[in-house]
């Protein structure tokens, strides 16, 4: 399904540039500067946006968000994620839903350090990988944005002889933020989802959390998740965090 034109995409880029340069700022201002400092940061700002958040073109839609932290379920041992955030977005009066995977690095003068097992973890699970995105934040550029494909990345690893573990990336190529949002909201990057795939990236996602979520997908039965449960890779996390976001009438 094509992306939904009840929602005004001015608005949504609008408001996510404003709350990720603003938490960007934050994260310059403070030490160390981590990734997972990043996220927070991120995820702090974003989560501000709920209730009369207006999103709609023709008629008010309001926009809805919850964070939660993924729990890997099983055997004790050191977890490995395929990301740091998950985003999802869903319409579900419309049955549309789609989701992005980050993995935040930091760059200097747009030169960003990529380390392969990274990637390789994203590599592990399509659904993740065909939704993978590297964003890399400037810390001398005053927080430049930059962000690629972690497939087109992971390309270049495979290019590469199997002993080199590292490489270091002119990001300044890679698409700037309001670019890259606009193309993922319109579906000309990343893979779109299907609301009643019970093997689908979401799915996979919601077994990993240990309460109810605030995202609403149709033909979602509990007996879904242990189909999900079987599959999940050993000591393995799609991701840090997931936030969702949930567009509908504002009532």
């Amino acid at each position: 399904m094509a992306y939904p034109d009840i929602i005004d995409i001015d608005k949504i880029v609008s408001y996510a540039r404003s709350d990720i340069n603003r938490a960007i700022s934050g994260w310059l201002r403070g030490q160390p500067h981590e990734e997972v400092a990043l996220m927070n940061r991120i995820t702090e700002r974003l989560a501000r946006r709920g209730q009369g958040c207006d999103v709609g073109v023709e008629r008010p839609v309001a926009m809805e968000s919850k964070v939660y932290p993924l729990h890997r379920r099983g055997s004790q041992g050191r977890d490995q994620y395929g990301s740091d955030l998950a985003i999802t977005i869903s319409v579900p009066e419309l049955d549309w839903i789609k989701t992005a995977l980050f993995q935040m690095k930091r760059s200097n003068n747009s030169s960003v350090v990529v380390e392969k097992h990274q990637i390789h973890e994203a590599s592990r699970d399509n659904r993740i990988l065909e939704r993978a995105f590297v964003i890399a934040v400037d810390e001398q550029r005053r927080g430049q944005i930059r962000i690629e494909s972690a497939s087109k990345i992971w390309d270049i690893f495979k290019s590469l002889p199997t002993e080199r573990r590292t490489r270091t990336i002119n990001c300044s190529p890679w698409d700037d933020l309001v670019y890259w949002l606009r193309k993922w909201l319109r579906c000309n990057v990343g893979t779109e989802s299907k609301p009643d795939d019970p093997k689908g990236v979401e799915f996979l996602l919601q077994s990993f959390i240990s309460e109810p979520t605030l995202l609403q997908l149709s033909g979602v039965i509990q007996d879904d998740l242990g189909l999900i449960q079987s599959e999940q890779i050993e000591n393995y996390l799609p991701a840090r965090s997931w936030m969702q976001f949930v567009w509908g009438p504002i009532r």
